[in-house]
């Protein structure tokens, strides 16, 4: 009959609990105590620290990024809410990874929709820099040259935003097509290019033939209260 060997025994990890398979010898000598080094030098630390060496002496916290339990000694869980530490991670991965997620998320929420002022394309300010005007530097260096707008459909595009951002009203009198056939939209420049006005689209605005006519090439000042030239950019 086969002797079957006997040497090895069951035991449960006196730092995290779990069951694990060591040597009877070890057992005798004082060790096999720990399912790992990493328990035991845990454990050990902690005993060094005065913070406590049994596996009571710990809370349960929730992993912020992965949503796995983990486990954390008393001692660093009270020194890191002195710090003022609000996230938990159970790995210092889980870390780098939940902090980059949150800023994401903030930049993200704090980032704004604008309007280039050159080719007139909507974009978005998130990933870009702090205070750009332009969607892309080939915007920027074209409309510190001068150029004019040649992209995609180049000025029906741009003409077309134009009407829709101002609802397809004259921003003077208020005239829309749906009054009448007779009346006919056109986009004018609220300062004029004789006397110096760019086709950026903040220099835009729908008008009817007969005041666009009757503006011609003169400026006027454009401020809140005067009919509906204060819908300018806003219409709605």
């Amino acid at each position: 009959m086969e002797k079957r060997y006997t040497g090895f025994v069951e035991k449960e990890c006196k730092w995290c609990g779990k069951l694990f398979t060591t040597r009877l010898a070890e057992i005798k000598r004082g060790y096999g105590k720990f399912c790992s080094r990493s328990c035991g030098a845990t454990y050990r630390n902690l005993a060094r620290r005065g913070v406590g060496s049994c596996k009571e002496n710990h809370v349960m916290l929730l992993c912020d990024y992965c949503n796995v339990e983990f486990k954390r000694a008393i001692g660093d869980h009270n020194k890191a809410q002195r710090n003022g530490q609000k996230n938990n991670y159970c790995s210092k991965m889980c870390s780098i990874n939940g902090t980059g997620l949150k800023k994401r998320e903030k930049y993200q929420r704090l980032a704004e929709t604008k309007d280039c002022p050159y080719c007139g394309e909507e974009f978005s300010t998130y990933g870009k820099q702090k205070g750009q005007i332009f969607c892309s530097v080939a915007c920027a260096r074209a409309n510190r040259r001068g150029e004019s707008y040649n992209g995609k459909c180049g000025w029906l595009a741009k003409r077309f935003k134009v009407l829709h951002r101002d609802g397809f009203r004259c921003m003077y009198c208020g005239k829309s097509p749906e009054d009448g056939d007779e009346v006919r939209l056109e986009v004018d420049h609220i300062i004029p290019r004789a006397i110096g006005g760019g086709d950026e689209i903040n220099n835009l605005l729908t008008a009817c033939r007969e005041c666009n006519n009757g503006k011609r090439d003169k400026e006027y000042e454009i401020s809140k209260g005067q009919t509906d030239v204060a819908c300018v950019g806003n219409p709605h």
